[in-house]
């Protein structure tokens, strides 16, 4: 079986469900150990196309501000991590990045470009955030 200890997964005999909220609420708290670790941005996922038959996992209340309050985080925590943003291009190579769980990631939905659902919805978030920093 599947074993997610950092939010709370509703499970039936056909989906996990995890909810974007907690996972930002979860960031927020402290519960993820940083130590060593890339940061990255989760996106929404349903990868029941690639499951068939079995259990799928699908993230629920993913939307545009959830994301920009995602992204927000993890920009603060670099803020946090290396004292303040004027430094953040500084760092030596690779520590200063943000991974996206996938640009164009169509059997899990977890997508940035543009596409017939979200149209360009989730590149505008990701850029107002930074044009706005």
């Amino acid at each position: 079986m599947y074993s997610i200890n950092y939010t709370n997964v509703e499970y039936t005999s056909e989906y996990m469900n995890m909810d974007y909220q907690d996972i930002i609420k979860n960031y927020k708290s402290n519960k993820y150990d940083l130590t060593d670790k890339h940061l990255g941005l989760p996106l929404y996922w349903n990868n029941k196309v690639r499951r068939g038959k079995d259990v799928f996992l699908n993230i629920k209340n993913f939307n545009a501000n959830a994301l920009e309050e995602m992204l927000l985080l993890l920009i603060a925590e670099l803020v946090v991590k290396y004292k303040n943003i004027n430094n953040i291009c500084d760092l030596p190579k690779y520590e200063n990045i943000i991974n996206v769980n996938a640009w164009n990631e169509w059997n899990e939905q977890a997508v940035l470009e543009p596409n017939h659902v979200t149209g360009y919805e989730n590149l505008t978030t990701i850029r107002n955030v930074i044009y706005n920093l």
